[in-house]
C-alpha cells in the first residue's frame, strides 16, 4: 500500500472516531489553566533537574554555546556550581538545598525570551567540581598549560597570544581583612580642648552601603582629628581641629619591611588607625643560565596604630597579603579582607618548564597569607583550573593585629562582593550562553569565622553592590539586567528573591524592555530601581512578600539617577545626569522624590548643577557626602571644557535644593577631594591642603594649610 493511500485511510478513521469530552480543546483549556494556577499557588515546586554537564572555568577565550544547545545549557549552569562546591568540602553533614529556574517564566510585564527549560543549582553534591587540593603540585600542574602562554625575553614577562578558541575550546564560569592606663590618661589630656561635637557623634562618617558595616576611604574624622592619605606625598596627615582651625599635627610614613607604596583605605574605630596599603617589589632569580621565577614581594598590608594620642600614633600589628586589593570591612572589631591575585606565570627559558618542582610553593601560583602559605584545606580548586586569579577572604581581630584568625581562597574569579552584617556574598558573571547568569555564593560570618550558606543562580548580572540587598529575615533581593545575545541583544530587567539558604523563592521578571538598571536602593520592604534608554524610570517593586515581589509605581523624567540615597520622612534623593529626549546626557542633576507612598511616586524637586559635567562620587559613594540630618550634599565635580575641579555643597530644605558653597580646588584628580563637617565648621581637604569653614556664618573660611 502507497504511503499516499495509507495516510488517506488513517486521516478517515481518524474523522469517524469520537472524541470524548474530557479530551474537547475547550477542556483541554481549562485544565491547563487549572494546573497553572495551581503551579503559580504553589510557588517554585521542585523540578527533577535535566541531566547536566558541569561547566567550570575555563580559559579567558571563551566558545560560544550554538543556539542548539540552549535546550541543555542552562542545566549546564549548574556552572556556578563551580563556587557551590566550595562549599561541599567544608560541611560534613549539609542538607541538599535547590534554587531552581524555569523558563518559559510568567508574563509579569514583557516576558523574557525562552532560553532553557531548567536551571538547577544545589549544595552539598557537586562530586569534584571545586575542591580542596591534594597537593600543592597539583594547582602547580593544574596552570602549566596556560602558564606556557608566557616566555622571557631579557627578563622581561612577554605575553604570547593564546590560539584562538574553537567553539569546542571549552569555557564557562569564572573566567575570566588594649590600652593601659597610661594611653588613657594621654587622651584624655590630647582632646580636653576640643568641642563636645565628637561625644555627641555630630560629624560626618564615610558614606557606606550598609549601616553597620563600616568601610574606609582615602579622609576620615573621629570628630576631633581629620586623617587624609595624601597620594602625591605618600603620606598620612593627622590634622587637628580645635576651635575649628586645621592644624597639622603629625605625618605618618608607613613601613612595614618595606614602604607601603599606595594606600587603598583608611578607618578609625575605638582609638585605632586602620591602614591598608600596597607593597611592590620584583626582582628575578637566576640559577646559571635558566630563570627559575619571578620573586614578587608584592602585596598588601594592613597596618594597626593606637591612636590614643592622635599625634605620636603607636604601631601594635600588621598582617600582609598576597595580590591586589579587592575591599575590607569592619565588623563589631574585626577586619575583613578581601583580595585578588593574578598569577606570576615565567618558566624557564632554555625547557620551557614552569619553576622547578621543589618550589612550587613560592611559584605564586598559591598566595600567602600573613607570611604563610594558604593550607590546602583552606583551598579549592576546580576541576578544570587553568590559572584564573584567586580570590581570598580573611579577617582579623583589631585587638590582636597580628594575627589572621580564619581565610578562604577560591582559585578563580570572583566579579564582585556583597558584604551584608552578616554574610558575604561572592558573585561571579557567566557570558558563555545565550543569556547572561550570575552565581552568588552566600558565606556567613561571625566574629571573624567564616561559614558556608548556599548558592543561588539568577539571570542577568549586576550594575553595583546597591543592586543587591539582605532583608531583616536574611532574603536576599537581586536586581539584574538580562541581556539575551540569541538573534541579537535584547535587554531585560528583573528581581530576583532567595531565602537565607540561596533558594529561589520568587520574582518578578521583564521590566523596561530594551533599558538597562542604572541605580538601585532597598528600603525597608521596597525596592527602587532606575532604568534609561531615553528617559528614567523609577520603578518601585513591593518585596514585603518574598515569594511574590510585586511592580507598584512607576515615574518617568529626562535623564537617569545613577545613585539613589534614603533621605528619610519618606524621601528619596536621586543624584545622576540630566537628559534630553533622545537619551544624550546633559550634566549633573539632584532629584528628591517622594515615596511615602510607594505606590503613587513623585518628584518633590529637581536642580541642575551648573559648571559640571562629571562627579567622581558617581564612581565611589565614599566620596560623596551625604547626611539627610543636616539636610546636605558635597561632591567634587569637573567642567571638561575647561578642566577645573569644583566642590559644591548643597543644602535641602522644604523649598528644596539650594547651592550653600562652592569653591574651586587646587588638585587636578577630584578623587582625592573630600568634604566633612564636624559640628558647625564645615573641612575640606584635598592633596596638597586643607581648609576650613564656619556654616553657622555664611561658610565665612576660617583657617587654610598647605604642606
Amino acid at each position: 500500500m502507497e504511503r499516499d493511500e495509507l495516510y488517506d485511510k488513517l486521516q478517515k478513521s481518524a474523522e469517524e472516531v469520537e472524541v470524548p469530552e474530557e479530551l474537547q480543546p475547550e477542556a483541554i483549556e481549562k485544565l491547563l489553566e487549572s494546573e497553572a494556577a495551581k503551579e503559580q499557588q504553589e510557588g517554585n515546586a521542585y523540578r527533577e533537574p535535566m541531566p547536566s554537564n558541569v561547566i567550570t572555568m575555563g580559559s579567558p577565550n571563551k566558545r560560544r554555546w550554538k543556539p542548539v544547545y540552549s535546550g541543555i545549557v542552562a542545566a549546564a549552569m549548574a556552572a556556578i556550581l563551580i563556587i557551590p562546591a566550595v562549599i561541599q568540602p567544608m560541611m560534613h553533614k549539609v542538607d541538599v538545598t535547590t534554587a531552581t529556574v524555569s523558563d518559559p517564566e510568567p508574563a509579569v510585564i514583557d516576558p523574557e525570551p525562552v532560553v532553557a527549560p531548567t536551571l538547577t543549582a544545589s549544595v552539598g553534591d557537586f562530586g569534584d567540581t571545586l575542591r580542596h587540593p591534594e597537593s600543592y603540585e597539583e594547582i602547580y600542574d593544574s596552570a602549566k598549560e596556560y602558564a606556557n602562554r608566557y616566555y622571557l625575553i631579557d627578563d622581561e614577562v612577554v605575553w604570547e597570544e593564546a590560539p584562538q578558541a574553537t567553539e569546542d575550546a571549552g569555557g564557562g564560569l569564572f573566567d575570566s581583612f588594649t590600652n593601659n592606663r597610661k594611653e588613657a590618661v594621654a587622651e584624655e589630656s590630647a582632646t580636653a580642648e576640643y568641642d563636645t561635637a565628637a561625644a555627641t557623634g555630630d560629624y560626618s562618617k564615610t558614606n557606606t552601603r550598609e549601616e553597620d558595616v563600616s568601610e574606609g576611604d582615602i579622609t576620615i574624622t573621629d570628630g576631633y582629628y581629620i586623617y587624609h592619605y595624601d597620594s602625591g606625598e605618600s603620606e598620612i596627615h593627622i590634622l587637628g581641629t580645635a576651635a575649628g582651625r586645621v592644624t597639622d599635627e603629625a605625618t605618618l610614613e608607613l613601613r612595614v619591611d618595606q614602604d607601603l607604596d599606595y594606600i587603598e583605605d583608611m578607618y578609625v574605630v575605638d582609638h585605632r588607625l586602620v591602614v591598608i596599603g600596597e607593597t611592590y617589589n620584583y626582582r628575578m632569580s637566576r640559577e646559571g643560565n635558566k630563570t627559575s621565577r619571578v620573586n614578587a614581594e608584592y602585596g598588601l598590608a594592613a597596618l594597626v596604630y593606637d591612636i590614643s594620642d592622635p599625634t605620636k600614633p603607636n604601631l601594635k600589628g600588621s598582617t600582609t597579603y598576597d595580590g591586589d586589593y579587592y575591599s575590607s570591612r569592619i565588623v563589631d572589631g574585626t577586619l575583613y579582607m578581601f583580595t585578588q591575585q593574578h598569577q606570576d606565570y615565567c618558566y624557564y627559558t632554555d625547557d620551557a618548564e614552569i619553576y622547578r618542582e621543589n618550589t612550587f610553593k613560592e611559584s605564586g601560583m598559591v598566595p600567602y597569607i600573613n607570611d604563610e602559605v594558604a593550607a590546602l584545606d583552606h583551598i579549592y580548586v576546580p576541576q578544570n583550573y587553568t590559572g584564573e586569579p584567586s580570590f581570598t577572604m580573611s579577617s582579623v581581630d583589631l585587638k590582636k593585629p597580628g594575627k589572621v584568625v580564619d581565610y578562604q581562597v577560591i582559585m578563580g574569579y570572583t566579579s564582585d562582593i556583597y558584604v551584608s552584617n552578616d554574610a558575604v556574598y561572592l558573585q561571579t558573571v557567566d557570558y558563555s550562553a545565550d543569556v547572561n547568569m550570575t552565581g552568588i555564593v552566600r558565606m556567613n560570618y561571625e566574629d571573624g569565622k567564616f561559614k558556608p550558606a548556599g548558592v543561588g543562580v539568577v539571570k542577568g548580572d549586576l550594575l553595583d553592590a546597591f543592586a543587591i540587598d539582605e532583608d531583616a529575615d536574611g532574603n536576599l533581593r537581586v536586581a539584574t539586567t538580562v541581556v539575551s545575545y540569541s538573534g541579537g541583544i535584547d535587554r531585560r530587567n528583573r528581581l530576583t528573591v532567595f531565602d537565607a539558604q540561596m533558594k529561589e523563592v520568587g520574582k518578578l521578571s521583564g521590566l523596561a524592555r530594551g533599558e538597562e538598571i542604572k541605580s538601585a536602593r532597598y528600603i525597608g520592604d521596597y525596592c527602587y530601581l532606575v532604568t534609561f534608554e531615553n528617559t528614567d524610570p523609577l520603578f518601585t517593586i513591593d518585596c514585603s512578600d518574598p515569594t511574590n515581589p510585586t511592580l507598584v509605581g512607576e515615574l518617568e523624567m529626562p535623564g537617569f539617577s545613577d545613585y539613589l540615597h534614603p533621605w528619610g520622612a519618606g524621601k528619596l534623593l536621586g543624584f545622576g545626569y540630566n537628559g534630553d529626549e533622545y537619551g544624550r546626557t546633559e550634566g549633573l542633576k539632584l532629584a528628591m522624590f517622594d515615596v511615602s507612598d510607594p505606590t503613587d511616586v513623585s518628584i518633590i524637586d529637581s536642580r541642575s548643577i551648573g559648571n559640571a559635567d562629571d562627579a567622581y562620587a558617581l564612581q565611589d559613594y565614599k566620596a560623596l557626602l551625604v547626611s539627610p540630618s543636616h539636610g546636605l550634599i558635597g561632591f567634587a565635580t569637573r567642567d571638561w571644557s575647561d578642566h577645573e575641579v569644583q566642590y559644591q555643597l548643597y543644602e535641602y530644605t522644604e523649598h528644596g535644593f539650594e547651592l550653600v558653597f562652592a569653591t574651586d580646588v587646587e588638585s587636578y584628580d577630584e578623587a582625592t577631594v573630600r568634604g566633612l563637617f564636624i559640628g558647625d565648621i564645615f573641612y575640606l581637604v584635598e592633596d596638597g591642603g586643607a581648609s576650613s569653614y564656619d556654616m553657622s556664618n555664611h561658610f565665612k573660611k576660617m583657617s587654610g594649610i598647605t604642606w
